[in-house]
C-alpha cells in the first residue's frame, strides 16, 4: 500500500485532542497501527464520527469498527446508487 497509510493517519483518523478522555488518545494512537489494525478500530477512530455516532450505528446496523462500516451492505448499496446515479 505504500504512502497510502500516512493518507489513512492524516486524513481519515479523528483527530481528538478536544474530546472527552475516552478519546484523548485519538489519531495519535493510530499513527503506527497496521492497516488491518485499524480496520479493527471502533468506528469512532474516524475523523468526525462522535462517540454518540458510534453508538448509533452499533444500535442500527451493528457496525461497531472501521471494517463493519466499510463492509456494511446497506453503505455498500447506498454507494453504488449514488455512484450510478452520477
Amino acid at each position: 500500500m505504500g504512502g497510502g497509510g500516512k493518507f489513512v493517519h492524516s486524513h481519515i483518523l479523528e483527530e481528538r485532542g478536544s474530546h472527552e478522555r475516552h478519546h484523548q488518545q485519538g489519531g495519535q494512537a493510530y499513527e503506527t497501527k497496521t492497516i488491518a489494525e485499524i480496520a479493527d478500530a471502533p468506528v469512532d477512530a474516524l475523523q468526525g464520527v462522535s462517540a454518540s455516532d458510534a453508538e448509533h450505528l452499533a444500535a442500527a446496523f451493528n457496525i461497531k469498527t472501521v471494517r463493519d462500516l466499510g463492509t456494511s451492505k446497506y453503505f455498500l448499496w447506498a454507494q453504488a446508487i449514488a455512484k450510478l446515479a452520477e
